[in-house]
């Protein structure tokens, strides 16, 4: 019951942001933001040769994945602790 209304509360802040980006048809990005991923890769390809630049990246993302699903964690915990039935 309570993991069905947290579960509903966080669809609906969800769908309460992203609704301005609904109400436009065509939501699409800027062409120069478009470009950028190009542009990086293209000034870290030199440093690739000495250090694994696509693997630190993959492993922060993970590590940031992680610890972010941590914190989530940690803040539904501390949530449920604040019901008052809940102890």
């Amino acid at each position: 019951m309570i993991t069905n209304i947290f579960l509903l509360i966080i669809y609906l802040a969800v769908f309460l942001v992203t609704l301005p980006v609904r109400l436009f048809a065509n939501a699409t990005l800027p062409s120069f933001l478009s470009g950028v991923g190009s542009y990086f890769n293209q000034y870290i390809a030199p440093l690739d040769g000495y250090i694994p630049i696509a693997t630190i990246f993959l492993a922060l993302t993970f590590f940031l994945a992680f610890e972010g699903s941590i914190l989530v964690w940690h803040g539904i915990n501390w949530l449920m602790r604040r019901f008052p039935t809940q102890s």
